[in-house]
């Protein structure tokens, strides 16, 4: 039995989600440059872009996004609901906590060398 329109919708959604969410994730775990395409809005919760900074979010990404299909796949199939479900928050639960860590690193400021602490 097929599923519903709307949850076919809600599927495709997924989907487009998982695009945008997959394919830069990826691109930042393999290369860790922003092009120089990319507008600075985009970036907007990051003030520094350092190589780890950019990492991490692509990580970040790449959980998130798996978070996305497997929300999107369980809509499709009921008895693999409860497994694809927990899987899902799984990814959530280590995709939060990387993205957050990655903006702290991105906003802080460094710390203060020892010479500039000595005058």
């Amino acid at each position: 039995m097929l599923p519903s329109v709307p949850w076919i919708a809600f599927f495709a959604l997924a989907v487009v989600a998982v695009a945008f969410l997959l394919v830069p994730g990826g691109y930042w775990v393999i290369n860790p440059t922003v092009p120089r395409w990319v507008p600075r809005w985009l970036l907007w919760p990051l003030r520094r872009t350092s190589r780890q900074v950019l990492r991490l979010q692509g990580w970040a990404a790449v959980l998130l996004g798996l978070c996305v299909l497997l929300v999107g796949l369980g809509s499709l199939s009921p008895t693999l609901e409860g497994p694809l479900a927990a899987g899902a928050f799984l990814c959530w639960l280590a995709g939060t906590p990387v993205y957050v860590y990655s903006v702290w690193l991105s906003v802080r400021r460094s710390a203060p060398s020892a010479s500039a602490a000595r005058t």
